[in-house]
């Protein structure tokens, strides 16, 4: 009796599944941003300005440049107690046009401890850190990479096909070049206008 229920219980749940109007919710053909990103084939060519590298007791920091639009990018790598690797990239720009949100609340218990790094090292190409509980992180500068290890396993290689793609904010508008739903779009009855873009 109680598979039956199940089932019943399943059937009807799909069923209500398909009564939703999905012509009240965007897709990715509905949204510019995604379906430039979703686009992108080329290569971004971002690449890691040698001369900005700075290292810490708990980070790297430097500064990102792509070949394609030109703009400059702030990059921190920071190692953290909990095992993670915390990867944050922004406007290089002290003063933006708009500050991007930045989740703090997301830590139920605060931000996590920052761990020191144990050991780093540096060639013409890369820069590779090591923290005392056996995790590697190596940043490649051209191309821009990141691949980080546990115990000499990579794990995570961010950016491995170079499609990294920013939309940094700016001011005035060329549609011609900017593309579709850059600036503003339409979905349903409502406009969706964007100062600052994306």
């Amino acid at each position: 009796a109680s598979l039956c229920f199940a089932a019943l219980t399943l059937l009807a749940l799909a069923g209500f599944s398909e009564a939703v109007d999905r012509g009240k919710f965007k897709s990715c053909t509905h949204s510019g941003f995604c379906k430039r990103h979703r686009a992108q084939k080329e290569p971004t060519g971002y690449e890691v300005v040698a001369d900005s590298i700075s290292l810490n007791n708990t980070a790297v920091n430097a500064v990102l440049r792509s070949k394609e639009a030109g703009n400059k990018l702030k990059l921190s790598v920071v190692t953290m107690e909990d095992s993670t690797v915390r990867i944050h990239i922004d406007d290089e720009s002290e003063n933006p046009i708009k500050p991007r949100f930045q989740p703090v609340d997301v830590f139920d218990e605060g931000q996590p401890r920052q761990q020191k790094i144990k050991k780093h090292d540096q060639d013409e190409n890369s820069i590779t850190v090591m923290t005392k509980d056996g995790h590697k992180v190596v940043i490649f500068m051209i191309p821009f990479r990141i691949d980080i290890y546990s115990n000499n396993r990579i794990v995570a290689s961010i950016n491995s096909k170079e499609l990294l793609k920013f939309e940094h904010y700016r001011r005035g508008r060329k549609p011609k070049k900017d593309g579709e739903g850059f600036w503003e779009e339409d979905f349903g009855e409502s406009r969706d206008l964007k100062p600052w873009v994306s």
